[in-house]
């Protein structure tokens, strides 16, 4: 069964529910991707890639984007 995301990739996914959250929460939305992407301790390419884009259609800045990051796996560290 063919998913959204094996169909269209994730950016058409990222941008229809960014068009959703105000830009007020995305940088909240943000930190729940970068938890997703970090649970497994593994960062794949693709989530990389994914993570990047994620940060610019939501109009976060690399240095926050960055602080999140960092302060996310500090957080799954443990």
């Amino acid at each position: 069964m063919e998913t959204e995301y094996s169909f269209h990739g994730a950016q058409p996914l990222i941008n229809g529910a960014l068009e959703l959250i105000s830009q007020k929460y995305r940088p909240q939305l943000f930190c729940l991707c970068a938890e997703l992407v970090l649970a497994d301790g593994i960062v794949k390419n693709e989530e990389e890639k994914i993570l990047e884009y994620a940060a610019k259609a939501a109009n976060i800045s690399e240095d926050l984007a960055k602080k999140i990051v960092e302060v996310t796996i500090i957080r799954m560290m443990n």
